[in-house]
């Protein structure tokens, strides 16, 4: 899936599914009761990170409730929304936007879009928000680790199938006021995500196709394209610095 950002104003584009996070029970004064009889009719519910498709609108549940601090005097409402400020709560949150995407990928929309400032908060939420990383940045993460597919090891005839099915685009449209430094935040993102990416091809392949010396062509590769040096050393060195441990492993 291609993922692309942009302001929501400069967006023309014609979408057939709209991705929305929510993060507290359906209530009369945000949905009507047609949306709400309906989703609680197929089953969703936030607090178990479930998803349903509804009308062109895929609802994805992140259950904020069980990091929500004890009482302890703090003004109910911030004490509420604070919890965000965990990392148990973004790992929530990014797994909850990991699922979605996988469960987008297994359907025939293409043109989907996603508006960051309707990721489950409204405004009056935001105000108590005091995180370092804002909530739609963790949402981006858990896009894009969900989209990671391994297919090295998939027959010819799969291979030709995924080709075969027509491209997916999600466009994540921010507001107007988007500032260089959300921008440099997303592309951080990306490529710490493209690194781990990486990480996880090298992990999958089978020891026998990724050994040492597979290893070495794959760092050197990686390392003339991002303007790096690397070093190879070779078992003479390894002995010599008594690094017997790697040796040991090289060998399995």
């Amino acid at each position: 899936m291609k993922i692309i950002i942009q302001e929501e104003k400069e967006s023309k584009n014609k979408y057939d599914l709209q991705l929305k996070f929510i993060t507290r029970a359906l209530d009369k004064t945000t949905w009507s009761d047609d949306i709400k009889h309906t989703l609680d009719k197929m089953g969703f519910c936030y607090k178990k990170q479930n998803s349903r498709f509804l009308d062109n609108v895929l609802y994805v549940g992140i259950n904020l409730d069980e990091f929500s601090a004890k009482k302890d005097g703090t003004d109910d409402k911030k004490r509420y929304y604070d919890r965000t400020m965990s990392f148990e709560s973004s790992e929530s949150i990014i797994t909850s936007a990991s699922k979605a995407v996988k469960k987008i990928n297994s359907s025939n929309y293409t043109n989907i879009f996603y508006q960051t400032k309707t990721c489950g908060f409204d405004a009056d939420e935001r105000k108590y928000f005091n995180k370092k990383r804002s909530d739609y940045l963790d949402t981006f993460e858990g896009l894009l680790h969900g989209d990671y597919e391994f297919s090295k090891y998939k027959n010819k005839k799969d291979k030709q199938k995924a080709k075969a099915k027509p491209s997916k685009t999600l466009y994540i449209l921010t507001s107007k006021n988007k500032s260089k430094k959300e921008i440099q935040e997303f592309e951080n993102i990306k490529a710490i995500i493209n690194g781990v990416n990486l990480a996880r091809d090298f992990v999958n392949t089978a020891p026998q196709d990724f050994y040492p010396k597979t290893m070495s062509k794959e760092a050197k590769k990686i390392a003339t394209l991002d303007g790096l040096e690397c070093n190879v050393y070779d078992e003479k060195y390894l002995k010599k610095q008594k690094m017997d441990a790697m040796l040991s492993v090289g060998r399995a």
